[in-house]
């Protein structure tokens, strides 16, 4: 992924194993010393006795982790501003998800901070950031182009987004599960309200990031990706931080953070997995023959299962091209968009049925799947962004987007929704 000089080094592979070993231990110690979860409502609920804060930033801390820090700085390196706009489209549907579900500031680690600040620093300050960013015609906003090609307009960013999103922060198992885990209807909706300053003050640090890292790079007269330095653009956020970090050690923590990211995300996910699995599919088979323990360990039993098979499609997902943003996107909002569907025809249609229910979550599955997965093999709208490589070990003049993908990750251009 980086050059020769730029490697892992003793200290940075020690404070890695370090910060896992930490997080390990915290799950053994309290899974035999501390308060043990001996029922289900405990291990999937906490026993409803969470506090509002900590589970605002449990939310927070669900979906904006290694994807965000990967993914949105790649997005903004390879496009331009414009998707900044997709911070107007989560807060709105935040304020949606607790005006109207009721029941629903982030991890914020220094090192986030610490490359952005560096970075900074080794452009010459955010003025000369702005300034190359726009002489390189990436401050961009506002593009109310209809063409569904195109892979960034208002039209995506802010009313796709607050759609997608409407159903992450209000009908998502996810953080269903969590505002069951507070006593009160009050304190489920401030803690989905408290989600809006962490929510902006993420996007909005992720997408700094991007900039940064595309105003270093102009400087140096050479875009990593089109110099055969890194292989995909997933890989342009973690090569910055082993260029302009190279401390002993500070590589090993920032990439510990993206894994303790994942962990969170995961976490959250399978155990929302294994609560669905259990009530909808084991528990009306078994749950009479079974005492609360045995319940239980089935549970737990479960998350390892969904965990296994995470892993396995993990494997799948490396060979994907485009950034880990777009097949997040993309395929979450596929799967999403059926169920927030199915919802709002159960809230507001009294008179639907339920065959009319499954053939329009169905239909509504296949079809966006189709469009995703035809998203990586059928070019859209080429973007015209051009990147520095005149100081490329490879010489060539300035390469546009279409260019640089198909020469280096043969990928397409396809509408981030």
């Amino acid at each position: 992924m980086a050059s020769q000089e730029m490697v892992f080094g003793a200290g940075d592979y020690v404070v890695f194993a370090l910060v896992l070993l930490v997080s390990a231990g915290i799950g053994i110690f309290h899974a035999f010393f501390g308060h043990k979860q001996n029922t289900t409502g405990e291990f999937l609920m906490g026993g409803r006795q969470m506090k509002t804060v900590p589970l605002a930033i449990s939310i927070l801390v669900s979906f904006m982790s290694a994807i965000l820090i990967l993914g949105t700085p790649a997005e903004m390196y390879r496009e331009g501003t414009q998707y900044y706009l997709d911070t107007f489209g989560l807060t709105i549907a935040i304020v949606v998800s607790a005006v109207l579900e009721g029941r629903n500031v982030t991890r914020f680690d220094g090192l986030w901070t610490s490359f952005i600040l560096q970075g900074t620093y080794a452009v010459g300050g955010l003025s000369e950031v702005w300034r190359i960013n726009e002489e390189w015609g990436r401050i961009q906003f506002f593009d109310f182009n209809p063409d569904p090609t195109v892979r960034q307009s208002f039209w995506s960013l802010v009313i796709g987004t607050a759609i997608a999103w409407s159903y992450t922060y209000g009908l998502s198992q996810v953080t269903v599960q969590r505002y069951c885990a507070l006593p009160t209807l009050r304190q489920a909706r401030l803690s989905v309200i408290l989600n809006i300053g962490g929510v902006i003050l993420m996007n909005t640090s992720v997408c700094l990031a991007g900039i940064i890292i595309f105003a270093y790079y102009a400087q140096k007269g050479c875009d990593p990706l089109s110099d055969s330095k890194v292989s995909n653009p997933n890989q342009l956020v973690p090569y910055f931080v082993m260029e302009v970090l190279g401390y002993p050690g500070l590589p090993g923590l920032f990439m510990s953070s993206l894994f303790s990211g994942a962990l969170s995300t995961m976490s959250s996910c399978l155990n929302a997995l294994s609560a669905v699995c259990w009530e909808d599919f084991i528990k009306p088979v078994l749950g009479d023959r079974l005492t609360e323990a045995q319940e239980t360990l089935i549970t737990k039993l479960l998350v390892l299962f969904f965990g296994a098979a995470g892993i396995g499609v993990s494997f799948m997902t490396m060979h994907l091209g485009g950034t880990i943003l777009q097949v997040s996107l993309s395929f979450t909002g596929a799967a999403s968009g059926p169920i927030l569907g199915m919802f709002i025809l159960g809230a507001f249609f009294p008179w639907a049925n339920w065959i009319g229910a499954v053939v329009g979550g169905v239909l509504g599955l296949v079809f966006p799947l189709w469009i995703s997965i035809g998203a990586y093999t059928v070019v859209g709208t080429p973007s015209s962004l051009e990147y520095p490589t005149h100081n490329c070990s490879v010489p060539n003049s300035t390469i546009s987007m279409a260019t640089t993908m198909s020469s280096n990750l043969t990928t397409v251009q396809a509408p981030v929704e």
